[in-house]
């Protein structure tokens, strides 16, 4: 075999070696690039989130002087809490996606329970005093 022979031979074995491995690269960039992606929309509806907690509580600090009528305020409560559950469920299903969340077990849904009964019957006295107060004002 020839110089120019072997040369030609390691051309074409480098070039072939380049063909078969650089797909390997480009899907590690490209997956890199998506799970950015995900990242980014993943902090955004935590962000947006925060904001919709700060509204609520904004909406309610707003109710308990006066400056809304119950009727608008519950009104735009509803609506941003919908919102909240919205985001909430969006925000669960990237964990889910990401295998973070781990199946709940009977008793902890027993406690979850209890938990929601005394965070309503909180909200629903709140509302009971707030509407009793503008009602003397």
């Amino acid at each position: 075999m020839s110089l120019a022979g072997i040369v030609a031979a390691l051309v074409l074995l480098a070039l072939g070696a380049v063909w078969i491995v650089l797909p390997l690269f480009r899907d590690g960039r490209w997956h890199s690039r998506q799970q950015s992606l995900t990242d980014k929309q993943y902090q955004r509806l935590r962000v947006y989130y925060r904001q919709v907690k700060n509204t609520i509580r904004d909406l309610d600090e707003d109710f308990e002087v006066g400056k809304l009528a119950a009727a608008e305020y519950q009104q735009e409560r509803e609506l941003w809490a919908e919102r909240g559950v919205q985001i909430l469920k969006a925000i669960d299903e990237f964990d889910h996606r990401r295998g973070f969340v781990q199946p709940a077990a009977s008793h902890d849904a027993a406690i979850n329970d209890a938990i929601d009964a005394a965070i309503e019957a909180a909200v629903a006295e709140r509302l009971k005093a707030g509407t009793a107060a503008v009602a003397e004002g």
